[in-house]
């Protein structure tokens, strides 16, 4: 089985190839209703909204990382 999610399988093309790949190989595809592939955006700025209500600012030195160490 082949299943896409989260925002990125909102993605028309993405989609057609997954079917196209599943079709080939015998899979099956599991995407879901256009109307829940949503990202965290909305979360995000949520949490931003919060951390500036209470002003908790990063300097610049601060930098994104993709993939952080719990």
């Amino acid at each position: 089985d082949i299943g896409i999610a989260g925002g990125v399988s909102a993605n028309s093309h993405l989609r057609e190839k997954f079917i196209q790949l599943g079709n080939q190989k015998r899979l099956h595809v599991h995407i879901p209703k256009i109307s829940f592939c949503t990202d965290n955006a909305a979360m995000i700025a949520m949490s931003g909204y919060f951390l500036e209500m209470e002003e908790r600012f990063a300097d610049l030195s601060v930098s994104a990382q993709a993939r952080l160490k719990m």
